[in-house]
């Protein structure tokens, strides 16, 4: 049973205290999980009741990061573990914070990828395999994609024509098989297949640009 010899704050990190063990080893610890256990100097402590307070510390660090980093924008459940395996944190500790942000609702990936969807539909539309491949990278399960992109997302039809009439107005200057094939490399790499950009090669080159962008 290790004995608390000492303890410093100046050597600690901000916010946490070093505690010192009779074996010439320490565990740092943070300073409310350090006054809640009311460790004292030449005090025996079970080591039952030490790992619980290092188990404690992390846990708490760990939401303290994860908070953080979710006030830049919502996070995918990998997303956060991803954040916090970059601390000094052991595997339980991350365990326990991304379990319980998830039982508060503050990691839910089939809201994040709905969330996701609907503002790349208003803001920066792309085909289905564009935000698939975007939400993949992300964590998200694949079910969880198809699922929202099904519900929420518009169909990649009612899409294409927004983007490609955008870009089309730039290309104007080309000659008709470069409009072409420069319209359908954006449109591709935007997610839109083939099969939906074919069609509007032709229509887009034809229309006239006093009537659809004005």
């Amino acid at each position: 049973m290790p004995v608390v010899t000492g303890y410093s704050y100046k050597k600690a990190r901000r916010g946490w205290v070093r505690m010192e063990l009779d074996d010439g080893s320490y565990v740092s610890l943070r300073r409310d999980v350090f006054g809640e256990e009311g460790f004292k100097t030449n005090e025996d402590v079970p080591w039952d009741r030490l790992r619980d307070a290092i188990l404690e510390t992390e846990t708490r660090h760990a939401k303290a990061v994860a908070y953080r980093f979710l006030s830049e924008r919502p996070r995918t459940v990998r997303e956060m573990t991803d954040r916090l395996a970059k601390e000094d944190l052991g595997t339980k500790s991350i365990e326990a914070a991304v379990a319980d942000l998830t039982r508060s609702g503050y990691l839910d990936d089939e809201q994040f990828a709905r969330m996701w969807a609907e503002s790349r539909a208003n803001n920066r539309p792309r085909g289905h395999r564009a935000i698939s491949a975007e939400l993949r990278k992300l964590g998200v399960a694949r079910e969880t994609i198809e699922h929202v992109l099904d519900s929420y997302y518009p169909d990649d039809r009612d899409l294409v024509r927004k983007v490609a009439v955008r870009r089309a107005e730039s290309l104007r200057h080309l000659d008709k098989a470069t409009f072409r094939r420069r319209l359908a490399g954006y449109l591709s790499r935007r997610g839109f297949g083939y099969a939906t950009v074919a069609p509007l090669l032709d229509e887009l080159w034809e229309e006239s640009p006093d009537s659809e962008f004005d």
